[in-house]
């Protein structure tokens, strides 16, 4: 087979031009508001180093916007003009979007023709809320299946076409610094996707660890059989389980940086970030824009190698990059089909330098399993670790190993402590040359640093090893300056964590409109491959015993409701919660699989209110109370169905003025409740009102068990 050969080096202003900015409405029904380019610019969302030729794209990080008014927080979405059949990708990243609550970024390629997911997506990159390792996915029409070897990551989901929550078929990486803040600890590196015949192959390679094929490209040309298994593996050749050219073709390259939507907003519950900041993903992202500081990729180059059987079309740039609504693009031409730019390979390779020069910290990537996370920081002072060792010749190792051996997750040193926690709380992610304190057991690493900046950068060792202070001045500072009995919420951490077997759910597709927003409080939504699911639904109210007219009891009403099914839980309308009129459901139940909000296509069970008589049964010894009842018991009618009777106790009126019965039927009062003694007993509602209805259901009970009621 023939050699590849460079067709595209993407790379700074070059890499903006090849790409059309999308700025309509977000398909993936994100709290975003996405930028064209002009304003992205002049917002500096988007901006390339005259230097290094490095291109930043990034989110706005210095306001906050309202949940109900605001579209959302302004970002950047990108596709690039060309689309292509088979060849070779290669992306240099020096950092990505670090691992922030409520953020899903994304590097991926997509057929963009409008009918999603006809030509298939493969997610290259993917993640959400405080992932620390990458996800692969795939996309396509029905019969496509995941192959079951030929790669090196684990398969989550086998089924590559789109199902009710448009899933596709997902491998989780297995290579460490893959994703988010891992990723950036180490100075970033590099994803490269191959696309042949046979199938769509996908590497990851960390900084110090790319192969020289490519860092020394284009001199030399990169050969991914030298590479060793893949990360993950869709498609393959004909006759397989998904036939590569039946399934992908005509693919064009996208990133993004999306937040909340129907995948960081649909897990947001189940995420970590739910339970630190007791909020919804929505108000989280409008509210706390310094939590986005570091939301940002930083693109070195994207390669395109092609053979000469493979080809390029360059996308009509008069049509939206992605199906919007009335959305126009960006009509710079697309770069010429036949040239392409070769760079000039210096004698001394970027790549070749220590971790440090590209953003990364120069500590060990992994220790004894766990990861090197990066530089920390937390305002509320790292609420969620505790000092486990203070050690005069502290270094990441010794902290580790103390955190390990007790069952801790996470690992952070600063100074001469280290802390341990089992969550990170609301340690975030800050720029790793912040965290430049040498560890006093070895100076060729990292323990923490300073906040504010002020104080030495390195604390003075007995060698005379001196430190540097943000104004380049020297300081030579005893260690006994330092309180380390003190909590670090003045000082950043080095951070190691325990994220192997970390798996994250599988991802809905980004390419595709998934449906209508409905303007759920967390960001998820009906997804418009929705199907009808009838659920039933129970009501409890409290109405009055048929036996004993001074008594009261509780009935439990079930009925259907008709809901639109979608990758949710569906909401309990229980604890507190009342449909309408003060009743107490019991919830819908979880629909699975998913974790959002369903959307009901019929309303909550109507309620009602009427005035019945009774013996004295009233809150203050009244002979008539104010029921609230389901409007179809009220009514009644053949079609009503009373599925249970529950006859819970009968709760005499006491009236001593500290427990009451309220009309609503809500037990109030510091004595103790009677302990119930249900009984279930089908009822069929007829048109007598309803001391006739549960007159019946109580004489069907005493017919067919033969025993009183309790008194």
């Amino acid at each position: 087979m023939s050699a590849y050969t460079l067709a595209r080096h993407l790379a700074g202003q070059q890499l903006l031009d090849s790409f059309d900015f999308f700025y309509g409405v977000d398909p993936s029904k994100g709290f975003v508001n996405y930028q064209e380019r002009d304003t992205a610019l002049a917002q500096g969302l988007v901006s390339v180093n005259e230097d290094s030729g490095v291109v930043r794209l990034g989110v706005d990080s210095t306001r906050i916007y309202d949940v109900e008014l605001d579209d959302g927080r302004p970002s950047v979405r990108l596709t690039s003009k060309e689309s292509w059949n088979k060849g070779l990708f290669i992306a240099d990243f020096s950092r990505m979007p670090s691992s922030a609550c409520g953020s899903w970024p994304a590097f991926w390629a997509l057929n963009n023709n409008g009918d999603w997911p006809v030509g298939g997506e493969i997610d290259i990159i993917e993640g959400q809320n405080g992932a620390q390792t990458n996800i692969f996915a795939a996309h396509t029409e029905a019969g496509c299946s995941l192959a079951s070897e030929g790669f090196e990551g684990t398969s989550t989901r086998d089924d590559c076409g789109i199902d009710l929550f448009n899933r596709g078929c997902t491998v989780s990486a297995t290579d460490d610094n893959s994703y988010g803040d891992t990723f950036n600890a180490i100075g970033g590196g590099v994803y490269a996707m191959e696309w042949t015949d046979d199938g769509i192959m996908i590497w990851h390679f960390a900084r110090g660890n790319i192969p020289n094929d490519i860092r020394y490209r284009p001199l030399t040309k990169p050969d991914p059989s030298n590479w060793g298994a893949p990360q993950a593996l869709f498609g393959g050749p004909a006759g397989s389980s998904c036939e590569t050219n039946k399934f992908f073709y005509n693919m064009s390259l996208a990133i993004n940086i999306d937040f909340c939507g129907d995948y960081a907003g649909t897990y947001w519950e189940q995420s970590s970030c739910s339970k630190t900041y007791n909020t919804s993903c929505k108000a989280f992202v409008a509210n706390n824009p310094s939590a986005f500081e570091n939301s940002a990729w930083e693109i070195n180059y994207i390669d395109v190698w092609l053979r000469p059987d493979n080809s390029s079309t360059p996308t009509n740039s008069t049509l939206p990059p992605f199906p919007a609504n009335g959305t126009t693009t960006n009509n710079t031409e697309p770069a010429s089909t036949t040239s392409f730019m070769l760079v000039t390979l210096s004698t001394t390779d970027p790549t070749a330098m220590p971790t440090s020069a590209n953003g990364g910290l120069i500590d060990d990537a992994n220790i004894d399993g766990y990861t090197l996370l990066g530089c920390f920081g937390s305002t509320d002072g790292y609420t969620t670790f505790e000092p486990l060792a203070d050690l005069p010749d502290m270094d990441n190792e010794a902290c580790v190993e103390a955190c390990k051996g007790a069952s801790k997750k996470y690992a952070g040193t600063a100074l001469t402590t280290c802390y341990c926690a089992d969550t990170l709380g609301d340690a975030s992610s800050t720029d790793n040359s912040r965290c430049s304190i040498p560890c006093p057991g070895c100076y060729l690493e990292t323990c923490g640093g300073y906040v504010n900046g002020t104080g030495p950068v390195q604390i003075s060792t007995d060698n005379g090893f001196n430190s540097t202070n943000p104004d380049n001045t020297t300081s030579v500072l005893p260690r006994s300056k330092f309180d380390r009995r003190a909590g670090p919420n003045d000082l950043l951490l080095t951070i190691y964590g325990n994220v192997t077997g970390d798996i994250l759910p599988p991802p809905p597709g980004i390419g595709g409109d998934n449906g209508t927003d409905t303007g759920s409080a967390n960001g998820t939504i009906t997804t418009g491959a929705t199907a009808t699911v009838t659920t039933a639904i129970t009501v409890t109210y409290t109405t009055i015993c048929a036996t004993n007219p001074a008594e009261l009891v509780v009935i439990e009403y079930c009925t259907t409701l008709t809901i639109e099914d979608c990758p949710t839980a569906m909401p309990s309308l229980s604890g507190g919660e009342s449909p309408s009129g003060g009743s107490s459901g019991s919830g819908l139940g979880p629909i699975t699989p998913g974790n959002g909000v369903a959307v009901m296509t019929t309303p909550p069970i109507p309620m009602t209110t009427c005035v019945e008589t009774c013996s004295a049964c009233g809150e203050n010894g009244q002979n008539t109370i104010t029921l609230t009842i389901p409007a179809a018991v009220a009514t009644g009618g053949p079609d009503v169905v009373v599925t249970a009777l529950t006859v819970i106790s009968v709760v005499p009126q006491i009236n001593n003025g500290s427990e009451s019965m309220a009309g609503n039927g809500s037990y109030t009062g510091n004595g103790s409740t009677p302990s119930p003694a249900q009984i279930n007993v089908p009822v069929m509602a007829g048109a007598d009102g309803v001391a006739g209805l549960v007159a019946w259901g109580v004489m069907l009970w005493l017919g067919v068990f033969g025993i009183a009621m309790l008194l």
